[in-house]
C-alpha cells in the first residue's frame, strides 16, 4: 500500500494531485491511499501514519511549509517529498533538512504538476518496496532504506540500526529483534557476521582474517563460527545472478567492439585470417582482456590499454601498412568516445572509461551502452559508404539512405526509454535490456545482409567484366584467324598472280597486267582494312563492333591518331568504357532511318598530354533527362542509364572530363584524360 500524503490548504488542488496520479497509472489504483491535511499542524499530528509520500504547499495558515517540513523529518526521514508552491520559496534549512526531491510550481494550467508526476510515482515505486524496511522507534513507525544501512547489531531492548546518510553515521533504536529483522531482510544482501550483529553486505569493501571492512571506516570482528558462512555469502552477492549479467553485458558490449573494428577496417585493409572461427576466437580471447581492463576502473590505464588492444587486433586479423592501421585504429577509438562525451555532457552519468557509477540502476547503465554501441555502429556505417572503394550502384546507394532510418529510429527509441521515467522493476527489468538488445541486433543483421548483397553485386559485377574481357579476347582471336585464313588463301593465290603476270608480259598484254596488279592492291588493302590499332584489347573490341555494325547496315568509321596512349588505362575500366560507348551508338543509330552511322576518333591532344575520344552517332529517340543522367529508351527499366553512368564513374576515377552534347540529330560523348 502506497500512502500519499497531500498537505495543501486548496481543496481544488489536492484534487488534482489525486486525478494527475490516478490517471497516470504508475502505481496501482487499488494499492494507493490519499490522506489529504488543510494544514501542516494537521498533517503532523498523524504522526503515526508512516507516509511514502508528501506533497508540502509551502504557504498555508498557522505552520507553514518550511516549518512543517523541520517537523516531518523528525520522525519520517524516508518520505519523498515535494515541495508545492506558486510564489513561495523554500528556506535553506528546509532544503537541507527536507531534502525535497521535486519542486512543483503551480500554475493556471498545472503543466508542472503533469509533468513531473511521472518521475515522482516512479521514485515512489523504486523506493517504496523491497529497498526499505519499516521499524518501531520511540513509539513511531519509521522506514529505513536498506542501502543506507551499514549494520544492525543487539542493544538494550531491541536493536541499533547504523545508518550512513551524507557522509555522518546516524544510530537509531528500534523495539525489534535481531533475528526478526535478519527474516525481514532476507534475500536482501543481509548476513551474520557476529551473533550480535548483521551486516549489509553492499557495504563491505573487503574482509582481512577475522575483520569486516565497511564503509566509513567501520571495522567489524567476524567471529570463528559465523566467518565461513559470511565469506560465502560475501562471494555469492558479489558474484550473484545480476553480477553475472553485468558481466556477461560488459563481454558482449566488448566483443560488439571488436566487430566494429572489423567491420571498419575489412573497407580499407585485406585480410591476414580469413577463416571466421579463427578471427572469432581472436575476437573472443580480446573481449575478456577489455573485460578485466574495463574492471580495474583506472581511466588514464583505460585510455592507454583499449587502443594498444585495438592496434594488436589490428596487426594480427589484418595485413597492410603499420601506419594505416594506427590510423584507422585512433579513428575508430575516437568514433567510440564521441557517444561518451555526449552522454557525459548530457547526463553527467558516464565517464570517458566506463567505470563511473553515476547511473541509477544497472538497467541504465545497459540501456546507455546499448544506445552508444548503435552510435558507434551508425557512424562506422556512414564512414564505410563513404570511404569504399567500390564502384556503388545508384540502387545501392539509394537502399543504404533508406537503411539508414534504422539505426536512427534506434538510437531515437533507445533514446526516449532512457530519458523516460519508465520503472525498470518487474517484467520492465527483463523486457528493456531484451528488447533494446534485440533492436541492435536487428541494425547488424539487416546491414550485414546489404554488405553481403553488395558483395554479390560487385561480384556479379566483376565475373561480367571478366567476361568482357573474354569476349574481346575471343573476338579477337576470331579476328586473327580470320586474317591468317584470308593471308593464307592471298598466297596461296599469289603464285597464280605471278605466273600469270609473267607470261603476259612476254606476250607484252601490258593493260591485262595493269588490271592484275590493281585487284591484287584491292586484295592487299582489304587485309589491312580490318587492322585498326597495335593494341590487342582496343583493336578487338573496335573489331567485335564493326561485324555488328556491318551486320546491321550501319556506317562504321574508326579513326585513330598515331601513338596513342592506353598504357594508363586498366584493361577492363577500358573495355568498359569503350564497349558501353559503341553499345549506346550503336542501338541508337540502330533505331534511325535516314543517318545509320557510328564514329569513333581517338587521338593525343597538347602535345601528347591528353588522351581524347569521341564517340558520334545518329538518333531520332527524343532523350530524356533525369537531373545530370540521360533515362536510356531500352525496354529493361532497371538498366535505365547504368551504361553512360558506369562510364563516367570510371573517367572519375582517372581524374578524366566527360562532356555529352546533343544536337538535333546527333549525339557525342566526349572523353579527355590527363596523362601523368
Amino acid at each position: 500500500m502506497y500512502k500519499i500524503a497531500i498537505c495543501d490548504d486548496d481543496k481544488n488542488y489536492r484534487e488534482k494531485i489525486e486525478k494527475v496520479i490516478e490517471t497516470e497509472g504508475i502505481l496501482p489504483k487499488s494499492e494507493i491511499r490519499f490522506y489529504e491535511y488543510e494544514s501542516g499542524k494537521e498533517l503532523l499530528k498523524n504522526a503515526d501514519i508512516l507516509h511514502d509520500l508528501v506533497f508540502m504547499d509551502m504557504r498555508m495558515p498557522g505552520l507553514d511549509g518550511n516549518k512543517s517540513v523541520l517537523k516531518l523529518r523528525e520522525y519520517n526521514r524516508a518520505a519523498i517529498l515535494v515541495f508545492c508552491s506558486g510564489y513561495f520559496e523554500p528556506t535553506s534549512d528546509s532544503i537541507n533538512i527536507g531534502q525535497p526531491f521535486r519542486y512543483i510550481m503551480k500554475d493556471l494550467h498545472d503543466r508542472s504538476l503533469k509533468r513531473e508526476i511521472p518521475a515522482i510515482l516512479s521514485k515512489v515505486k523504486l523506493h517504496c518496496g523491497d529497498s526499505s524496511v519499516t521499524v518501531t522507534s520511540a513509539g513511531r513507525v519509521i522506514r529505513i532504506y536498506t542501502e543506507d544501512i551499514l549494520y544492525i547489531c543487539l542493544a538494550k531492548r531491541g536493536c541499533s540500526i547504523y545508518v550512513a546518510r551524507q557522509g555522518e553515521i546516524d544510530e537509531m533504536h528500534c523495539k525489534e529483534s535481531l533475528g526478526d529483522l535478519y527474516e525481514r531482510l532476507a534475500g536482501r544482501g543481509f548476513e551474520y557476521a557476529h551473533n550480535s550483529y548483521i551486516v549489509n553486505l553492499a557495504k563491505v569493501e573487503g574482509l582481512e582474517k577475522n575483520v569486516a571492512l565497511l564503509q566509513m571506516g567501520i571495522q567489524l570482528n567476524v567471529s570463528r563460527s559465523r566467518k565461513g558462512q559470511f565469506a560465502d555469502a560475501l562471494i555469492m552477492f558479489l558474484w550473484g545472478k545480476e553480477r553475472h549479467g553485468m558481466i556477461v553485458r560488459d563481454f558482449l558490449i566488448c566483443l560488439l567492439q571488436m566487430y566494429l573494428l572489423e567491420d571498419l577496417e575489412k573497407n580499407m585493409l585485406p585480410y591476414r585470417r580469413e577463416n571466421f572461427w579463427g578471427k572469432f576466437l581472436i575476437y573472443f580471447v580480446v573481449a575478456l582482456i577489455m573485460l578485466g581492463i574495463n574492471h580495474l576502473e583506472s581511466s588514464i590505464f583505460n585510455m592507454v590499454m583499449i587502443p594498444v588492444t585495438y592496434m594488436i587486433v589490428s596487426m594480427v586479423v589484418f595485413r597492410g601498412n603499420i601506419w594505416k592501421k594506427l590510423v584507422i585504429v585512433c579513428c575508430y577509438y575516437v568514433l567510440a568516445i564521441i557517444p561518451e562525451f555526449l552522454f557525459a555532457t548530457l547526463t553527467n552519468a558516464y565517464g570517458v572509461t566506463g567505470a563511473s557509477e553515476g547511473f541509477g540502476t544497472e538497467i541504465e547503465k545497459t540501456l546507455a551502452l546499448l544506445l552508444m554501441s548503435t552510435m558507434t555502429f551508425l557512424f562506422i556505417k556512414c564512414i564505410n559508404q563513404v570511404t569504399r572503394k567500390r564502384d556503388y550502384l545508384t540502387i545501392e546507394n539509394k537502399t543504404f539512405t533508406v537503411l539508414l532510418m534504422l539505426p536512427t529510429a534506434t538510437i531515437i527509441i533507445l533514446g526516449c526509454v532512457f530519458y523516460s521515467n519508465i520503472s525498470f522493476e518487474g517484467m520492465n527489468r527483463v523486457m528493456v535490456p531484451v528488447g533494446a538488445s534485440l533492436l541492435l541486433l536487428t541494425n547488424i543483421f539487416i546491414f550485414s545482409v546489404f554488405d553481403r548483397f553488395v558483395e554479390k553485386s560487385e561480384e556479379v559485377k566483376k565475373m561480367a567484366r571478366l567476361y568482357q574481357k573474354s569476349r574481346a579476347e575471343i573476338a579477337n582471336l576470331q579476328y586473327m584467324n580470320k586474317v591468317n585464313e584470308d593471308n593464307r588463301a592471298f598466297l596461296h593465290d599469289i603464285n597464280k598472280f605471278i605466273c600469270t603476270v609473267a607470261g603476259l608480259m612476254e606476250e607484252g598484254e601490258n593493260q591485262e597486267v595493269k588490271e592484275i596488279m590493281e585487284h591484287l592492291g584491292v586484295r592487299i588493302q582489304s587485309l589491312q582494312k580490318g587492322v585498326y590499332c597495335e593494341h590487342p584489347i582496343l583493336n578487338s573490341i573496335l573489331c567485335e563492333r564493326k561485324f555488328l555494325a556491318e551486320s546491321k547496315n550501319i556506317s562504321y568509321k574508326i579513326t585513330l591518331g598515331n601513338d596513342l596512349r592506353l598504357d594508363f588505362l586498366e584493361e577492363l575500366d577500358m573495355i568498359s568504357i569503350v564497349g558501353n560507348l559503341l553499345d549506346n551508338a550503336l542501338e541508337a543509330a540502330e533505331k534511325t532511318k535516314d543517318g545509320r552511322y557510328v564514329e569513333c576518333r581517338m587521338y593525343m591532344g597538347n602535345e601528347e598530354h591528353f588522351l581524347v575520344m569521341e564517340f558520334c552517332n545518329g538518333y531520332v529517340v527524343p532523350l530524356l533527362k533525369d537531373k545530370d543522367r540521360y533515362i536510356s529508351t531500352k525496354r529493361d527499366a532497371d538498366s535505365h542509364g547504368i551504361g553512360l553512368h558506369t562510364v563516367g564513374k570510371l573517367v572519375k576515377k582517372y581524374a578524366g572530363i566527360m562532356r555529352v552534347e546533343v544536337g538535333e540529330q546527333e549525339f557525342s560523348v566526349k572523353l579527355i584524360f590527363t596523362i601523368k
